[in-house]
C-alpha cells in the first residue's frame, strides 16, 4: 500500500492542481477542527482547547492563502504560471502575519488562565472523549503536515511549508492536550498544564 502511494502521481510529482485540491481537504478539515475547538473551549473554561481552536482558525486561513496561491483556471497558459509563481511572496508573508497573531493571542489567553485559575476538567467522560478526540487529531495534522512539507519542497514554496507549520502546530497542540488528560484524569491538580503548554506554544 505505501508502495503504491510512493509511486503514484500526486506524491512523487506533485503539481500546482494536487496542491489547491490539498488545501480545499485542509480548509475543511480546519473548519471543523476550529468550530469544534472554541465551542468546546467556552463549555469547558479551558485555555488550551481555545488555542487548539484558534490555531485551526489560522490554520483555515493559511490554507486559504495557499488556496489562492495555487488557484487556476482549467485553460491556462504561461502567463497565467508566472502569476501564479508571483503570488508566492504575498502569500508567504501573509502567512507569516497571520502566525504572529496566533502567538499574541495565544500568549494573552494563557496568561489569563494562569491568573484567574481556570482549566480545569473533573468529568472523566467528559475527559475520555477528549482523550479520543486528541488522539484522531494528532493522526490527522500530522498527517497533513507531512504532505504540505513534502509537497513544498517538491515545488519550492515557502507559503505551503509555513502551511505545513501551522498544521505541525495542530498536531503538537492534540499531542499536548492528550497528555495534559491523561494527567489530569490522575490528578486534577495538574490543571495549570493547560494554559502553560498554550503559553509555551505561543511563544514558540
Amino acid at each position: 500500500m505505501l508502495q503504491k502511494v510512493a509511486n503514484a502521481s500526486f506524491w512523487r510529482d506533485p503539481n500546482g492542481h494536487h496542491a489547491f485540491i490539498l488545501s480545499v481537504v485542509s480548509l475543511i478539515i480546519t473548519i471543523i477542527a476550529a468550530v469544534g475547538g472554541i465551542i468546546g473551549a467556552n463549555r469547558m473554561d479551558n485555555s488550551l482547547l481555545l488555542v487548539y481552536g484558534l490555531e485551526n482558525c489560522v490554520d483555515f486561513f493559511s490554507s486559504a492563502i495557499v488556496l489562492w496561491r495555487f488557484y487556476l483556471p482549467s485553460s491556462c497558459d504561461a502567463a497565467d504560471e508566472a502569476r501564479l509563481l508571483g503570488r508566492e511572496k504575498r502569500a508567504s508573508v501573509a502567512i507569516s502575519m497571520v502566525l504572529a497573531i496566533l502567538g499574541f493571542g495565544t500568549i494573552f489567553t494563557s496568561t489569563h488562565d494562569f491568573i484567574s485559575g481556570e482549566g480545569k476538567i473533573e468529568d472523566a467522560d467528559v475527559l475520555n472523549i477528549f482523550a479520543w478526540v486528541n488522539i484522531l487529531s494528532i493522526a490527522i495534522f500530522g498527517g497533513l503536515a507531512v504532505i504540505k512539507f513534502h509537497y513544498a519542497d517538491k515545488l519550492g514554496s515557502s507559503s505551503l511549508k509555513k502551511d505545513g507549520l501551522c498544521s505541525l502546530i495542530g498536531a503538537v497542540l492534540s499531542l499536548s492536550m492528550f497528555i495534559n488528560t491523561m494527567l489530569m484524569k490522575a490528578d486534577g491538580a495538574m490543571w495549570w498544564l493547560n494554559p502553560f503548554i498554550a503559553l509555551c506554544c505561543g511563544l514558540g
